[in-house]
């Protein structure tokens, strides 16, 4: 008679199976849960380029020091993954910086949208509220942004359909 104690074969099949189970039920999950993040950060970092166009432009402050006649800063939307910011001098524009959305998440409308402020802070004429949508094509899943004529943007963290 043995008197040690251990684990029979059965026992340790079992319990293989349940974690596989368990694995097999929470790795689907954590993939859903990591396309969301990445998608509410995207719209956070569009969100945090818009307020600092905002600001650029209400503090008047100069990225290129000879220009004489300071129109303003644009953020524009220029394709379904990608937007800029520029710098206004007299009535031309120059791009300062150029934003990417990560792989697999883009603009479902609104491209060539452009957001200009005057060096006032003011937001010129958008034609009313404005709403974007930022897609995550893995989830299949939207974030909604809205700006209102006057240069206010509230972001909708929670997830719709697209």
């Amino acid at each position: 008679m043995r008197s040690e104690k251990s684990f029979t074969l059965v026992e340790i099949l079992v319990l293989m199976v349940i974690a596989s189970v368990f694995f097999g039920l929470f790795i689907p999950n954590y993939q859903r849960f990591e396309q969301e993040r990445i998608l509410q950060n995207q719209a956070r970092n569009f969100s945090q380029v818009f307020e600092l166009v905002k600001k650029k432009a209400f503090s008047s402050e100069l990225h290129d020091k000879n220009c004489q006649n300071f129109s303003g800063y644009k953020l524009t939307i220029k394709s379904n993954n990608n937007y800029s910011f520029s710098f206004g001098c007299h009535t031309n524009f120059y791009e300062i910086q150029n934003y990417y959305l990560n792989q697999n998440n883009f603009f479902t409308e609104a491209i060539g949208k452009e957001f200009y402020f005057s060096p006032t802070g003011r937001l010129i004429d958008i034609g009313g509220v404005s709403t974007l949508r930022i897609k995550n094509e893995i989830i299949n899943k939207c974030i909604e942004i809205n700006i209102n004529e006057r240069g206010i943007m509230t972001v909708n963290y929670f997830l719709i359909n697209c």
